[in-house]
């Protein structure tokens, strides 16, 4: 038990030193050192547990799309507005990663939020639009992910100070409209 516990506080420590850097600086610029020197651990404790600063940077997304895509998973049944409050909510949570994993991290995390949910999106969309060809319903996904990833950006830019509800009845309403001008 106290091992895991001990485990637990040292990957804080370093995803704490890790961001605090990221927040002053691109991932690009971020050393194992001075992640090390702000979490006040050796670079051994370090490469225990990542290879390098990109490294953490890949598990720390994987975490937050793991968190995305169940939070998505778990409302999907109760309708689109409902979960994209729920989304919203998650992100919420975890305000200060994607504020800064989105100005000094990983160009693409866009890009890889789209890709992770594009199953769920996909079934709902051909459900809605069966007779459309599938070419024709991954446009739409794209057309409606992009749109809805500029709805996020701007609301994760702004500090997130907009309440999940009203940006996701907000977006459920664009993306509605464009379901139904596919159709």
């Amino acid at each position: 038990m106290g091992l895991d516990a001990r485990t637990r506080y040292t990957r804080m420590v370093i995803r704490e030193s890790f961001l605090a850097l990221l927040e002053e600086q691109p991932v690009n610029k971020i050393t194992v050192k001075a992640v090390c020197e702000g979490a006040q651990i050796n670079r051994a404790t370090f490469y225990r547990y990542y290879q390098d600063a990109f490294d953490l940077l890949d598990k720390l997304e994987e975490e937050l799309l793991e968190g995305l895509l169940r939070a998505m998973r778990e409302s999907i049944e109760e309708g689109m507005e409902n979960t994209l409050e729920q989304i919203l909510c998650t992100m919420r949570e975890h305000a200060q990663l994607y504020r800064v994993l989105c100005a000094n991290g990983d160009p693409e995390l866009s890009r890889k939020v789209f890709k992770t949910c594009y199953g769920a999106a996909a079934d709902f969309i051909a459900q809605r639009h069966p007779a459309l060809p599938e070419s024709r319903r991954a446009w739409l996904y794209s057309y409606v992910a992009q749109g809805a990833g500029g709805v996020l950006d701007c609301w994760i830019a702004e500090g997130m100070a907009d309440d999940p509800k009203e940006v996701a009845a907000f977006m459920e309403r664009l993306i509605e409209s464009s379901l139904t001008a596919a159709g």
